[in-house]
């Protein structure tokens, strides 16, 4: 007798897409080797966590290295947790139901990681089974 396998997935990206000529307008790199590595990348684009409307980067005082953090998990927090919630729900089941959570990030990084965050926000059970695959940049 085999045990039948439920799977419930949740995907979720930052509301703001931009295309690599913009992000590279944004950032504001006048050298010829960080617009190179714009125009070559490949990358037709990118979907990140800040607005576009606040985002200045060439004003003082800058997002220091704790306000990204910050942002990250605010954002990284924000939309697995709303994704989960939404794949729990539309599979009809409780916190208490998940067996097994699997989780992915990008760009930033959480300790602990995005999937441990998840279990206490979402009431997951303390033994759910977990991995995170992050921290790998744009491979």
């Amino acid at each position: 007798m085999s045990i039948p396998k439920i799977v419930a997935v949740a995907t979720a990206t930052p509301a703001h897409r931009f295309d690599q000529a913009t992000i590279l307008r944004m950032a504001g790199y006048p050298d010829a080797q960080r617009a190179g590595f714009f125009a070559n990348s490949q990358i037709e684009g990118r979907y990140l966590y800040f607005d576009p409307a606040t985002f200045k980067p060439d004003e003082t005082p800058q997002e220091s290295v704790d306000d990204l953090n910050d942002r990250f998990r605010r954002g990284a927090l924000g939309l697995s947790a709303g994704a989960a919630r939404g794949a729990v729900a539309k599979a009809g089941w409780k916190p208490e139901d998940v067996d097994f959570i699997a989780t992915t990030t990008c760009t930033g990084r959480l300790c602990p990681s995005l999937d441990a965050h998840l279990v206490s926000l979402l009431g997951f059970r303390p033994d759910v089974q977990r991995a995170h695959v992050g921290d790998t940049g744009c491979a």
